[in-house]
């Protein structure tokens, strides 16, 4: 666009020089009266130049004024064009101060509050924003985007959102606060997301949230990485917990919010023998059977007692389970498809189970909506850390017991950190199934430590079906990420040692089990 409007302004420029430079030898041409007085007002490029700027500024004072038949046409473009070219450069110069310099001067007027730099204002960017603003702070919001203002919602106040697009970089060399600045990295490609944290000035009161699927095995303790998907399964799961009469779980949808639906369903609902849950995929044409070749080898079986069975059938065709299945996820890619696919189990079958839609959109009386937008693009998760935390601080409790050479969460390889994250999110169900009466939804510290002390108090029996369940979780995690057994232990290869049934355990090996209990009576909050 400036590019366009540069182009527009030499060809102007040099449509006026054209213009002078016609009229002066037409006006000499007139000469001089009998008494040597010239006939001609303009004779010269500066007179011509002084004609055409009060012309064009619509002065006209008259001083001087064409004569000559050519001089006079060449006037009269003068005077016809001066106005539209004075509008377009008003508006021009308007278009420049509301589009570049008032951003820049909020930002001088701001410099020193917190600030947190936007990628793109997408629906994303509108949540969260809108979710910020809720408390009050002086947070200070730039959009490397220029979209237009006008579409924005009224309850955004625009004297704290910029719009300039230039490079963060350069937008964060003006910041002049000690309050932490953040970048929220959120365009659709993920891959120039990760681009342009790798990039971004690392400093100590920079941080950067990254919406990306890339998984590095060393982060910047700066940089914080989320798969929007990934976040979105794990809230689910921990906002609407298993219960125990659940059975029958129908998902209906594809992509990737099934897959992730189905990775930490079966990380954090693991349960004691005889509570195996069986997930029922519909629609799905998905790669997930490919991707976790172990664990699918292993459902049904003793090393886990959940089952999966994917659908070739329409879910329309088995309307037994449709009525009897525990609950229906509709997590389709596409919201759309989710919306449809509710309106039309209300409208043509029964059903005694909840009915979940994954929207960001809609409210409904008949099922219970898991807003994408709001679950993840809000304050509590992308500022606080709040979803890694417990992992955090499990992975700490573990570097203080081994010493200081134990890696921090930063210098973890993924695959530890995933496994820290998986142990983390299953004390929930652990707190659930020592505390059944309950009905906990939220970890408290009060409500750990009662649960640690009712694992305390357990009888030998019901101790050792507590280590199994661990082991069992532990096993489960291992073959997610396709590790195998092997009597010599490889991580190179994904071979271990203790991927066996937990009655093949030595009884140290057993006894290591309750540390993932003890866990609930540590400070990770």
């Amino acid at each position: 666009m400036k590019k366009k409007r540069l182009i527009i302004i030499l060809s102007i420029i040099l449509f006026y020089i054209v213009l002078m430079m016609i009229m002066v030898p037409a006006e000499l041409k007139m000469g001089v009266s009998p008494d040597g007085e010239p006939l001609y007002s303009i004779g010269s490029i500066s007179d011509a130049f002084w004609y055409m700027l009060v012309t064009f500024t619509t002065v006209g004072y008259g001083d001087m004024t064409p004569v000559s038949p050519l001089g006079k046409i060449v006037g009269m473009i003068f005077m016809i064009s001066s106005t539209g070219i004075l509008v377009f450069f008003i508006n021009m110069v308007f278009s420049w101060m509301m589009g570049d310099l008032a951003p820049r001067f909020q930002i001088w007027k701001h410099r020193r509050n917190p600030w947190v730099i936007l990628s793109s204002f997408n629906e994303e960017a509108r949540c969260f924003i809108d979710d910020m603003g809720k408390d009050g702070s002086g947070v200070f919001f730039i959009c490397t985007d220029e979209t237009p203002t006008d579409n924005m919602s009224d309850s955004f106040d625009f004297l704290r959102i910029a719009f300039l697009k230039i490079p963060i970089n350069n937008i964060l060399s003006k910041h002049r606060g000690d309050e932490l600045c953040t970048v929220l990295l959120i365009d659709e490609d993920k891959y120039l997301n990760y681009e342009t944290a790798l990039h971004i000035i690392s400093a100590k009161n920079i941080r950067v949230i990254c919406k990306t699927d890339e998984t590095p095995d060393e982060l910047d303790p700066m940089i914080t990485l989320f798969d929007e998907d990934d976040c979105l399964a794990r809230y689910y799961w921990q906002t609407y917990p298993i219960e125990r009469s659940e059975k029958d779980i129908i998902i209906i949808g594809d992509g990737s919010p099934v897959d992730r639906i189905l990775e930490r369903g079966l990380l954090i609902n693991v349960f004691p023998k005889g509570m195996g849950l069986c997930y029922h995929v519909f629609g799905y044409e998905g790669s997930f059977r490919e991707d976790h070749r172990e664990i699918m080898l292993s459902l049904g079986s003793d090393r886990i007692n959940d089952n999966i069975i994917f659908h070739d059938n329409a879910w329309q065709d088995d309307t037994e389970l449709l009525f009897h299945a525990s609950r229906i996820i509709l997590c389709d890619e596409d919201p759309k498809n989710n919306l449809s696919v509710k309106n039309r189990i209300h409208r043509y079958f029964s059903t005694e189970g909840k009915i979940y839609v994954f929207h960001h959109g809609m409210e409904a009386s008949d099922a219970v909506v898991v807003n994408r937008m709001k679950c993840v693009y809000n304050k509590k998760l992308l500022l606080s850390g709040i979803q890694n935390k417990l992992a955090v601080n499990i992975n700490e409790l573990y570097r203080e017991k081994v010493g200081d050479d134990a890696p921090t969460w930063e210098k973890l390889s993924e695959f530890h950190r995933q496994a820290n994250i998986a142990a983390a999110e299953h004390l929930l169900t652990k707190v659930r199934i020592l505390l059944p009466e309950e009905d906990v939804k939220t970890l408290t510290p009060d409500i750990c430590h009662k649960a640690y002390k009712l694992f305390c108090d357990l009888d030998p029996e019901m101790r050792e079906i507590c280590r199994r369940l661990e082991h069992d979780r532990w096993m489960r995690f291992y073959l997610m990420y396709n590790w195998i057994y092997d009597p010599v232990r490889d991580n190179k290869k994904r071979r271990h040692h203790l991927l066996v049934p937990f009655e093949e355990l030595s009884e140290e090996e057993r006894i290591k089990d309750d540390s993932a209990w003890q866990v609930l009576n540590e400070d990770i909050f």
